[in-house]
């Protein structure tokens, strides 16, 4: 049976021109002021624009497939602000006056198109999808292919910025990324755009394309307080949304390609305009997003003769140099490819008849020569090292992926070829061994190298590091492991810390942000897998604080660190030295189910990454509260909750006149107060949600509480601080046996093989934490003279035993109520809570 061969693109093309054509007659796109005649006209200094509406730009999901036209139907848009090129301008309303029409035109080319393209699901339908991306939002559905027909040139180059923002934004694109990935040729891209802008009427649309993608890429680097963003959004009284207007100018760049007719007519400025966007979607959003984007770009490369030892004569060294620097952007691409499909063979893209691009700076590429090579770091030094690394990492991964394992003498040999390459890029980017302080990037440069030096360590050390009853634990491969996530952290900290790396920033928050979780986890295995006491690993878990510290602050950044930052934290629950301790067969069961999740992420692929798992691959096994830890648990949560009231009374009495004799004493005194009322509240929100009955004895409480603290301010500070230092000590003292009540419940169901609950854990480390700031207004009280109150220690007996009895009282008084089954019923959700 003969089988019918997949559509080609071209045949859809004219299935869908077939569909489009029955009313294209009556379509019609009008604007509010002048027409811009885009063959003919130039563009004057002051001209107002049509702007591209939002349904230009990306279809609307009510339109699905197919353009709908309608005799009566229009489309206005607000004029733009004058200026060489128009901002962006307010959304367009489409006006709809023959729904039923539209409806019936509209089911019958999703049906065809259905069958065309023999699709299960209608994705047309659906009106929201998960924020997973950018390429994820509903207005990304058919990209690559937008299929915008009505959009003219005109209404694209009117969406582009003003021109001096333009410029501003192609200077941070050479200034802030393309030193990474150096495709374009300056000194042609600049001749570009000064063609451009003298012609617009006849600019190549896949150049054009190119802009915007430059624009779109750029604007994914720079602050939000940028004075750039003000030029080319939209007013918002909820301020400029930079992440919305890349995406836009990336599908503004789409439709351009697609008017272009990318797929059947290409050009150098094609291929670099797919470059530039597989580059940015492999470093925001994960490599395998931008895998067959990157395909179609390596097939036009080859069509282009990038790869050809003998390029064509007629082309000028400039144009060759372009070819091959694109070759080059496309084999570096390969390399994120490589490591994320390690059973996927990719040497075949080097051939020995490809020519790499020559080591030189823009402005040695002349049109007849080219001029010696530096002896400093050229623009295309990156592009080179990484090519080289791309061999090595592609021949790494493929030894991975073999089903014999990695020897150790294979394993000797790659390590040494990873550290020459280090060797070699340290002799280029430092000076004397240090970074240069006359060349800011050179030092991001090699940092942005060594990241990828590390990440290979740690592919090639992992399969040794596991724990030492392995037959193929090699010690020196867990320590190797230790110093490339020390190292891949401390890039990090450089990264997002070093006011020299400022136009690097947005490097860190890609994939070297996912590098350094990989080298973050990694670490905590080999941590948490150390049993040797006599072993110092502060330091080591200093760094982990330290780093978990930076991702917490810069969750905001990236959707990853904010699914990450849990594990991290608990990560550094389970590596302080409070730590509960784990039975040895949890602690085993644990090891290898963490270390096998670690070993099967895809860590340069940030949105495959399952953090919800809680990386233990199984399901926790949970032990039911007995009546007695409830109760236990119920009591305690209310003694406290009344004791909190009753030192913010305390403070609340004391404060005013304490502050009033000594006003320097102000900030602390509010200080501890705040931190008093917001251990009041978490124990107000802990009764809430566990139903426990608050005290009825609040008159009581109140009055004794405010008496105390306004009979010793009116001592003098000295009292005060006494009453402070007694009434800490008692409190401190009773929330560290609490801590070591919960402790030992925890230790109890470790024995027994099952795990706490996060709410009890959660509940630990709250009594720690106030604990702790309990203890620390001690200090502070002795810090300011408690010890010279008069009668210090009758005052100090004497308030120390009111509070042990008061908690003596409060417990009682629990415990009648608790006894006659109140509680009981009062607090079902305790277990639920473990």
């Amino acid at each position: 049976m003969a089988v019918r061969a997949p559509f080609l693109f071209s045949e859809i093309l004219q299935v869908f021109s077939a569909v489009t054509k029955t009313d294209t007659n009556h379509y019609e796109l009008k604007h509010r002021g002048s027409t811009w005649n885009e063959k003919t006209a130039p563009i004057p200094n002051t001209h107002q624009l049509p702007a591209l509406s939002a349904e230009q730009v990306t279809m609307r999901q009510t339109d699905s497939l197919c353009i709908i036209s309608q005799r009566d139907e229009t489309i206005s848009s607000q004029p733009s602000p004058p200026s060489v090129f128009s901002a962006v301008g307010n959304t367009s309303q489409q006006q709809q006056q023959d729904q039923p029409h539209r409806d019936h035109y509209q089911d019958f080319a999703q049906s065809h198109w259905d069958t065309v393209l023999q699709r299960p699901i209608d994705y047309t339908g659906c009106l929201t999808l998960a924020a997973q991306g950018t390429l994820h939002l509903p207005e990304a559905l058919y990209f690559p292919f937008p299929l915008a027909a009505e959009v003219t040139v005109n209404d694209l180059i009117s969406a582009l910025p003003p021109r001096e923002s333009c410029e501003y934004l192609i200077i941070q694109y050479f200034t802030r990324i393309s030193p990474f990935f150096h495709i374009l040729h300056g000194p042609t891209f600049q001749k570009q755009f000064a063609d451009f802008v003298k012609d617009t009427a006849s600019c190549d649309l896949s150049w054009l394309a190119l802009l915007f993608l430059i624009f779109s890429a750029t604007l994914k680097t720079i602050d939000e307080n940028d004075n750039v963003i003000n030029s080319i959004s939209p007013k918002s009284s909820h301020g400029p949304n930079i992440a919305a207007i890349s995406d836009r100018y990336r599908a503004l760049a789409m439709i351009c390609l697609c008017k272009d007719r990318f797929l059947v007519r290409y050009r150098l400025s094609t291929l670099e305009a797919l470059l530039v966007l597989v580059y940015t979607i492999s470093h925001n959003e994960g490599a395998e997003q931008s895998w067959v984007i990157l395909g179609m770009a390596s097939n036009i490369g080859i069509a282009l003769q990038c790869n050809a030892a003998k390029p064509d004569p007629n082309l000028s060294l400039v144009e060759r140099e372009r070819r091959r620097r694109c070759w080059a952007g496309i084999l570096l691409l390969h390399t994120y490819q490589a490591i994320l499909f390690r059973d996927v063979d990719m040497s075949s893209l080097i051939n020995d008849y490809t020519t790499m691009p020559a080591n030189v700076n823009d402005t040695d590429i002349l049109e007849n020569r080219i001029l010696q090579p530096s002896t400093q770091p050229t623009q295309m030094s990156v592009m080179i090292f990484k090519i080289t690394l791309f061999q090595l990492s592609a021949r790494i991964c493929k030894e991975l992926s073999d089903a014999k394992p990695l020897t150790e003498g294979r394993l000797f040999a790659l390590d040494a070829e990873v550290a020459s390459e280090q060797q070699r890029w340290s002799s280029v980017f430092l000076v004397d061994g240090t970074p240069s302080l006359l060349d800011s990037s050179s030092y991001a440069l090699l940092c942005g190298l060594d990241v990828y030096a590390h990440q290979l360590y740690l592919l090639l050390h992992r399969p040794f590091s596991r724990p030492a009853n392995q037959p193929r634990y090699r010690p020196e491969s867990r320590q190797k492991c230790i110093t490339s996530s020390l190292a891949l952290l401390d890039i990090y900290r450089k990264w997002t810390e070093l006011p020299h790396f400022s136009n690097y920033r947005w490097y860190a928050y890609g994939v070297v942000g996912s590098c350094t979780l990989h080298g973050a986890v990694t670490l905590a295995s080999c941590l948490l897998e150390q049993t040797d006491q006599e072993i110092d690993i502060s330091a080591e878990r200093k760094a982990f604080d330290a780093a978990v510290l930076r991702l917490n602050k810069l969750q905001e950044r990236s959707s990853l660190y904010v699914k990450a930052y849990p594990v991290l934290r608990q990560l550094q629950s389970m590596l302080s030295p409070d730590s509960i301790p784990r039975s040895s067969e949890a602690t085993q069961e644990f090891g290898t189910n963490f270390d096998d999740w670690i070993d099967n992420v895809q860590w340069l692929d940030p949105e495959s990454i399952d953090w919800s798992s809680k990386y233990t691959l199984r399901k926790p096994r949970r032990k039911p509260l007995t009546p007695e830890q409830k109760n236990y648990l119920s009591a305690a949560i209310r003694v406290n909750q009344t004791g909190e009231l009753g030192a913010v009374l305390i403070y609340a009495a004391q404060t005013p006149i304490v502050v009033n004799q000594h006003p320097e004493l102000r900030q602390l005194m509010q200080h501890m107060y705040n931190q008093e009322s917001g251990h009041l509240s978490t124990f107000n929100d802990l009764i809430t949600k566990h139903r426990i009955r608050p005290t009825i004895m609040y008159p009581l409480w109140q009055v004794l509480a405010t008496g105390l603290g306004w009979a010793t301010a009116v001592m003098g500070k000295e009292t005060a601080m006494a009453c402070t230092e007694a009434v800490e000590t008692e409190i401190g003292t009773h929330y560290n046996e609490q801590v070591q009540e919960v402790i030992k419940i925890i230790q109890g169901w470790e024995q027994e093989g099952y795990e706490a609950g996060p709410e009890i854990l959660e509940l630990l480390q709250t009594l720690r934490r106030i604990r702790d700031e309990e203890l620390e207004h001690l200090d502070h009280a002795v810090d300011h003279d408690a010890k010279k109150a008069p009668l210090h220690d009758l005052l100090t007996g004497f308030v120390r035993a009111s509070c042990r009895a008061a908690i003596h009282v409060k417990k009682m008084h629990y415990s009648d109520f608790a006894s006659c089954g109140s509680m009981q019923c009062k607090t079902p959700d305790l277990d639920a809570a473990h």
